[in-house]
């Protein structure tokens, strides 16, 4: 990964050299930081306009945030706004379970960000669900209602997901006799997906979509099926356990599956209930899961 650095050039120089094999290296570029001021993000609705200034967006890193893609994110969000701003329309929030730009939207607007914000899957309750393959799924209507997407493509996805939804549907409704084990007994076409893969039923004579988008999302959605729902009654779970009271003495160094920046955060800001502990930036949902786990609430 390199030797990341902000020290001035000279140190760098020296530093290097005392590594093993490089006692004589000579840098060609030397390693560098950017320092900016920011705008404290709480001053912000999850729309990225202004408390103070009705009609003023921000976005950029100066929301407190670090990356290019961050950055990208906040601008596609506060242009969205900004222009319907202009329309005398009413802004939008993002829902942080199916956007990843609505999640870093309320991370950013509801909690005290003490260092660069990045954007990580890890933050998300909902990761299983916010995923690459089906964004069609998650947020076309959104986009089509915004005039983000004009009529032929809105047309093309609608298809596409028309296609998913019939092949989901048509391999939970159908049976076949089969051998995955010991013995020949009937499964549905959506459980042997799930076991051996969509090309299985190829082998067996059943209809396969010819489309790729259409076959693969298919095959996700089936094989995903088991955990999504899974994460959605955890998910239901911690909501429920927002009110539980966390014991001041509670030693969270002895917390299995905590990261070293979650017990330095837990043990310095003393949360006293699981929504407190939730409202820390860099708490994340398995970190709640881990202290709910070790307070014996979740199994």
């Amino acid at each position: 990964n390199g030797l990341s650095t902000s020290l001035p050039e000279d140190i760098q120089q020296e530093m290097y050299r005392t590594i093993k094999g490089l006692e004589n290296v000579v840098l060609i570029r030397t390693a560098y930081a950017i320092e900016y001021d920011i705008v404290d993000p709480l001053e912000l609705y999850p729309t990225l306009e202004t408390k103070k200034i009705k009609g003023l967006f921000h976005a950029g890193n100066f929301n407190g945030t670090t990356g290019y893609e961050e950055a990208a994110g906040q601008g596609i969000l506060a242009g969205i706004n900004a222009g319907l701003r202009a329309k005398d329309k009413e802004p939008i929030a993002l829902p942080r379970s199916i956007s990843y730009i609505g999640l870093m939207a309320e991370d950013l607007t509801t909690k005290e960000i003490v260092e660069p914000y990045r954007l990580f899957t890890s933050r998300s309750e909902y990761r299983l669900s916010v995923r690459q393959d089906n964004a069609p799924e998650r947020l076309l209507e959104l986009s089509h209602n915004l005039g983000l997407l004009n009529e032929e493509d809105y047309k093309l996805a609608k298809e596409l997901l028309n296609g998913i939804n019939y092949y989901v549907d048509y391999y939970k409704s159908q049976k076949t006799v089969i051998n995955l084990g010991e013995n020949p007994k009937p499964y549905t076409l959506s459980q042997i997906i799930a076991i051996e893969g969509i090309d299985k039923l190829k082998e067996l004579g059943f209809d396969v979509p010819q489309n790729p988008y259409i076959k693969d999302e298919t095959e996700i959605i089936l094989k995903y099926e088991y955990y999504i729902e899974k994460e959605k009654k955890l998910n239901e779970k911690l909501k429920m356990f927002e009110h539980i009271k966390l014991p001041p003495d509670m030693d969270y160094e002895n917390v299995k599956g905590l990261t070293k920046e979650a017990i330095e955060k837990l043990k310095r800001l003393k949360p006293a209930t699981i929504a407190q502990a939730k409202n820390i930036d860099g708490i994340t949902p398995a970190s709640i899961s881990a202290i709910l786990i070790h307070m014996g609430i979740l199994c």
